[in-house]
């Protein structure tokens, strides 16, 4: 009878304080083992959920911008076909094109310098957009300005975020 009162005293509620949180198995969830007598890790969990959280919308915001500058590598590349066919100046263009990748490659391997060239080139053609619309009046550049301020947004989020990890 006495092994039995020995073998459940053993699984006895041992409550054990680390930041506010009790753990009343340790052995049973498997943090602490109770033969070796180690010090609790002090582990901040807030900080690490915000970090966490901060990566994960550095990951989905590269992903956009990666798409948008895929995007803009395709229209690069149809207009200077079209140019070409066409027999006009607006390959030109075609000229962007290393700016574009840059925005590609740095959301890809998360450099922030490649992607404020893509920030750069964003902001060549908002401004390229905006002289259209102002000397020509016309509504599909309008809309074009627009999309390209809130792709430029998004780039510079991304660079916001990713000067606030390193």
């Amino acid at each position: 009878m006495r092994e039995n009162n020995n073998e459940s005293s053993s699984l006895e509620e041992i409550p054990i304080q680390t930041n506010n949180l009790t753990i009343h198995h340790p052995d049973t969830i498997g943090y602490i083992n109770p033969e070796m007598n180690e010090q609790v890790p002090t582990i901040n969990r807030f900080e690490s959920i915000i970090e966490n959280q901060l990566k994960i919308e550095i990951y989905n915001t590269a992903r956009m911008v990666k798409f948008f500058s895929m995007i803009d590598m395709g229209f690069i590349i149809v207009q200077l076909a079209a140019s070409i066919y066409l027999n006009n100046i607006r390959w030109v263009v075609f000229l962007f094109f290393p700016l574009c990748y840059c925005g590609y490659h740095g959301a890809k391997n998360y450099n922030k310098s490649n992607i404020i060239g893509y920030c750069v080139y964003l902001s060549i053609m908002t401004v390229l957009y905006l002289a259209i619309v102002l000397a020509y009046f016309n509504f599909f550049y309008l809309i074009l300005f627009f999309i390209e301020i809130y792709i430029l947004n998004f780039t510079a989020k991304l660079v916001r975020l990713m000067s606030t990890v390193t």
